[in-house]
This record gives structure tokens, C-alpha cells and sequence, in this order.
């Protein structure tokens, strides 16, 4: 917005300052006036995964006791949304599931779960702590966000997110 002010404001000066320059500095502004409303109409997604895009990670309570192995893709997308698949693998079986996520919103559209439509679960999640910390893990280490949550389903829950 502020960007779009700033054009404005210069158009009106500078079509006051020469006449012999009007046409070309009318273009120019206008352009910048039309990329600028582009750009504030434009959706920032909250996701930027890609078809192609993979995690594989191993399962363990307590960070210890080896459960199983999860891997998640990015298949494909639907408009502004994506489809996740994941599947685990754990000493429980093998379970595979499908999530519709909007890019702009991380809001779940869509959940298949063993070839069977499910419901979206509606239990909001109250974050406790938070902080920046670095990770170690065998591929290396890396800045990470852990996060520390619950809701009414969920005792407790530690996430590690990657900030970028």
C-alpha cells in the first residue's frame, strides 16, 4: 500500500512539474500503479511445497524408542491446494493417507485415510512454549522452532519445525 501512495503521490508532482514530459512519466507511473495493486491482490501462501516435495523421518517415543518410519510427498495440486500423501510404516501396520491443503490458509479441505473419506477433525490447538533452538539430528544440524502444544484430544505435543 505504501508503495502504491508513493506512486501516486509522485504522479501528481510530477505531472505538475513538465509538460514536455508528461506522456512518457504517465506511462511509467501508470505501470507501477498496476503492478503495485497486482502485487497487494496477490495470494501469499502460507505453504510453498512442490509436486515432488518429500520428508521421510523415523517414528520414536520419547525420542528414544524406535516406533516405526513416516514418509510424506507432495503429489499433486488443485488449484491453490496441494495433496499430501503420506505413509507409515510402524510395529501397528502399514497405514496411508491423503490431506487437500490450501496453499494460503494450512487449512485441511480433504482427508482420505486407507481409501476411506474422513472427517475433518475440528480440535483447535493451543500453543504453551515456543522457542528457537538448533537441532541435531543424523543428516545434521539445523535451526528449528520447537513448539510445545495440546488441545482437547491431545495431552501434549512437541513439534520441530524448520523455519524457512
Amino acid at each position: 500500500m505504501k508503495q502504491l501512495l508513493t506512486l501516486a503521490f509522485s504522479m501528481l508532482f510530477l505531472t505538475g512539474t513538465s509538460q514536455a514530459h508528461d506522456f512518457d512519466i504517465n506511462k511509467y507511473v501508470i505501470a507501477h500503479m498496476k503492478a503495485a495493486i497486482a502485487a497487494e491482490k496477490a495470494v501469499t501462501n502460507v505453504i510453498n511445497w512442490r509436486i515432488g516435495d518429500y520428508q521421510k523421518m523415523d517414528l520414536t517415543i520419547m525420542g528414544r524408542m524406535p516406533m516405526g518410519k513416516m514418509h510424506k510427498w507432495v503429489d499433486s495440486e488443485e488449484g491453490n491446494m496441494i495433496w499430501i500423501h503420506s505413509v507409515v510404516d510402524s510395529r501397528q501396520g502399514k497405514q496411508t493417507s491423503k490431506m487437500l491443503i490450501d496453499r494460503a490458509t494450512g487449512e485441511i479441505k480433504k482427508i482420505i485415510q486407507n481409501g476411506r473419506e474422513q472427517k475433518i477433525p475440528n480440535d483447535p490447538i493451543e500453543i504453551i512454549e515456543q522457542e528457537a533452538t538448533t537441532i541435531k539430528v543424523k543428516a545434521g544440524e539445523f535451526d528449528a522452532l520447537k513448539i510445545k502444544a495440546k488441545s482437547k484430544q491431545i495431552k501434549s505435543m512437541t513439534l520441530w519445525i524448520n523455519p524457512r
